[in-house]
């Protein structure tokens, strides 16, 4: 996994002592993983939600989704069919990291977590 969106209520059924968000707002932090890239964790109020948690009770007031994902040094290479060695390892040695930040993000606040093509997976699968 190298992108998570962990998407829960805007402002409410947080768990407590969660800072509440802000609306229209968003923030962010970039983590410096040396040669293998950054991985970029972002807060902020959510519009497109994915199509299972569309029109559901819960989302209605709106949401706010913390996306986490890896950036490699050469963002170019993302798009290659081919990535270079040196992209594939950093690749994996970044996956656990995304994993672990979106299970810490996922602990403090709940809500639901998809993948970058928004299907929705089960937190144990992190």
């Amino acid at each position: 996994m190298f992108h998570a969106a962990i998407i829960g209520v805007a402002g409410g059924h947080l768990k407590p002592g969660s800072p509440r968000p802000v609306a229209a707002e968003s923030f962010g932090v970039l983590v410096e993983l040396g040669v293998d890239g950054m991985v970029a964790v972002e807060a902020a109020e959510e519009q497109d939600l994915p199509p299972l948690l569309q029109g559901l009770p819960w989302t209605a007031q709106g949401v706010v989704a913390y996306r986490v994902r890896w950036e490699p040094l050469l963002i170019e290479e993302l798009e290659l069919e081919k990535p270079s060695f040196e992209h594939r390892v950093a690749r994996t040695r970044s996956a656990p990291v995304v994993q672990v930040i979106a299970r810490a993000i996922h602990a403090a606040v709940g809500g639901e977590i998809a993948d970058e093509a928004d299907f929705l997976i089960d937190p144990a699968d992190l």
